[in-house]
């Protein structure tokens, strides 16, 4: 596929806008934590436990979806060749460039679903581990700059 496609040009576009939403939610995640803590009162008295915002987990899997998209797309874009100045359009070449030379390994680590990964409502230390490994998905800003 032509790097300089129509469709690879709106997809950019849209991926964009995807992004800057995508870096909003996980500043606010990174921020606020993915739970809330909701107090129940019984007849013993109050009794404190955290719940798990599921839609806003559900909001950013729902995002990954389009950034999975993203890396699989990669892997049929064509590059411009540093060394010719000439397109290259092999399978082979273009997914050694990506893998090697390109940002695949920035990409996954940001697509991997870090609140599913790891399990946020066993302890507070995972979910700050999750809130730190989400520091990765801010990489994604770079494509708004």
């Amino acid at each position: 596929m032509n790097r300089d496609n129509v469709f690879l040009s709106t997809f950019r576009v849209v991926m964009s806008l995807i992004s800057f939403v995508n870096v909003i939610l996980n500043l606010w995640v990174i921020a606020f934590g993915l739970s809330a803590v909701e107090v129940v009162e019984t007849d013993n008295g109050e009794v404190e436990y955290v719940r798990v915002n599921r839609d806003l987990v559900n909001a950013l899997n729902y995002f990954e979806i389009f950034f999975l998209l993203e890396i699989v797309l990669q892997f049929f874009t064509s590059f411009k060749d540093s060394e010719h100045f000439e397109n290259v359009y092999t399978m082979r070449l273009i997914a050694r460039e990506y893998i090697l030379n390109g940002n695949f390994i920035f990409h996954v680590i940001a697509f991997l679903p870090w609140p599913i990964i790891i399990d946020i409502s066993e302890n507070e230390q995972s979910e700050e581990l999750v809130r730190n490994l989400l520091l990765f998905k801010l990489l994604r800003i770079m494509r708004l700059l």
